[in-house]
């Protein structure tokens, strides 16, 4: 699994907004892996789904492949799955 672990701290006082606590990140590559479907299936899955990071290269609109780097939290993933599990 390639989670990525992210812990940001708020410098100074606490109107700078909440800050991100350490959570596991999960990229497509694991969560296609879980759900056992697709990379693209799991892009088309969470790409519109609030609390996702969206990663750029710097300077750059998009990856060399047209595509934004998207890396999921646990809490996401968990959200979403859950929502799917009581489909009816």
């Amino acid at each position: 699994m390639m989670a990525i672990m992210v812990r940001q701290t708020a410098a100074g006082s606490s109107d700078q907004g909440p800050a991100l606590d350490s959570q596991e990140y999960l990229t497509l590559e694991d969560i296609a892996r879980r759900l056992r479907i697709s990379k693209d299936s799991a892009r088309r899955m969470f790409s519109r789904e609030p609390g996702i990071l969206r990663l750029n290269a710097a300077g750059k609109s998009s990856t060399r492949n047209g595509r934004v780097r998207l890396r999921i939290p646990a809490s996401v993933y968990d959200r979403v799955v859950n929502r799917l599990r009581h489909v009816s």
